[in-house]
C-alpha cells in the first residue's frame, strides 16, 4: 500500500503544477504557485510532526491509518467542490 500511495505522490504532484500553469496567467499563476510551493513545504513540515506524534504516543501502525479519514474528506471535497 504503501508502494502504491508513493506512485500516486509521484503522478500528483507533477500534475497539479502543470494545471496550475495551464489554468492561471501572470499575476494569478505566481500567486498559484506560490500557494502550491507554501501549501507542499507546510504539508511536509506538519507531516513529519503528526508522524512522529502518532508513533511515539500511539504506535507507528497509527501512521498507516491516519491516511483513511483524509482521504475520505478530500473524496467529499472533491465531489462537492470539483
Amino acid at each position: 500500500m504503501r508502494a502504491i500511495q508513493g506512485i500516486g505522490s509521484s503522478i500528483i504532484a507533477p500534475t497539479t503544477l502543470a494545471l496550475i500553469l495551464d489554468a492561471y496567467q501572470n499575476n494569478m499563476r505566481q500567486r498559484a504557485i506560490s500557494y502550491y510551493g507554501a501549501t507542499a513545504g507546510i504539508g511536509s513540515s506538519v507531516g513529519l510532526l503528526v508522524g512522529g506524534a502518532l508513533t511515539s504516543l500511539i504506535s507507528w501502525r497509527a501512521g498507516f491509518l491516519i491516511n483513511i479519514p483524509f482521504t475520505l474528506l478530500l473524496f467529499f471535497l472533491t465531489l462537492r467542490y470539483i
